[in-house]
């Protein structure tokens, strides 16, 4: 693998120190604080980078753009409305953050004969490295022509379900633990990762700030995955992109134009209400 390109292709995820600068983050940190309103306890804002003017110069930060860039060998890419901000939040289990969420060749997500999956999920985090707080990814969960042999891409799907992940928990083995590597993040990295990358957050000790932006190439794969997290994800209340960064994103030749979305993709994960307020009990206890 000669290129930060072939990279990404085959192991689904790169990791670039110093793309933010230390003021950058200590504004970044500073402006999570004031999302949160004064609450201690761990917190998620979903689609809280769009709807938050603080964040705005990030999402069209050039060292950020450069990267991804790169990553889609200097094709031209758009603005990815998938976006939040955390606070003391961490994966409650492995999972995806793709459309489809479990491999099957016959879902959206995973056919690429019309046209490839070029999309990237760019993980900010900001917290200091003593925290010990590590993003554990699986390389090579993102396609089955990545750099896992497939007898072992088939057997992570077995270990991706949530009851497995509560017997993991429980004191039981847990196969992708072992299988994954551990990135002790460190302020104004960024970890960029495929969507459909299996992945989780770790344990840490004080207070954990990151944030979390997409970017595309404008495709079929591109408006599906648009259109699920803005039109069909109602537990995650996106709204529209206001003026303002409509403006920026214009002037980066970053904005898509809303068109008409499809309202059902076939297996799309919708979690069910019961799930969807368990998840938002776990990331939201303060």
């Amino acid at each position: 693998m000669n290129t930060i390109e072939d990279a990404f292709d085959q192991r689904g995820y790169v990791v670039v120190d110093d793309i933010f600068e230390e003021g950058e983050v200590a504004h970044f940190v500073a402006e999570i604080d004031r999302a949160g309103g004064g609450r201690t306890g761990k917190w998620t804002v979903n689609d809280g980078v769009v709807q938050n003017a603080a964040f705005w110069d990030l999402v069209t930060h050039e060292r950020l753009l450069g990267v991804v860039r790169d990553l889609f060998g200097g094709q031209p890419m758009k603005f990815c409305q998938h976006n939040d901000l955390q606070f003391g939040s961490s994966s409650f289990a492995w999972h995806r953050d793709s459309i489809n969420r479990v491999y099957d060749p016959q879902l959206p997500d995973w056919r690429e004969d019309d046209a490839p999956y070029q999309l990237v999920r760019c993980g900010v985090y900001l917290q200091p490295a003593s925290s010990g707080f590590t993003f554990g990814v699986v390389p090579g969960s993102h396609k089955p022509s990545g750099c896992l042999d497939r007898a072992t891409f088939d057997d992570n799907e077995k270990h991706l379900s949530i009851l497995a992940s509560l017997k993991s928990k429980a004191g039981g083995r847990d196969v992708l633990q072992e299988r994954a590597e551990w990135i002790r993040t460190r302020p104004g990295q960024v970890v960029f990762f495929d969507p459909r990358l299996i992945h989780t957050g770790g344990a840490f000790e004080g207070r954990k700030y990151s944030l979390f932006v997409a970017y595309g190439v404008d495709n079929r794969h591109f408006r599906e995955h648009y259109a699920y997290y803005r039109h069909m994800r109602h537990d995650l209340q996106y709204r529209d992109i206001p003026a303002g960064l409509k403006t920026q994103l214009l002037e980066k030749d970053l904005y898509v134009e809303e068109l008409p979305y499809v309202s059902e993709l076939p297996g799309a994960f919708v979690p069910h209400r019961a799930l969807a307020l368990a998840f938002r009990l776990f990331n939201n206890d303060g």
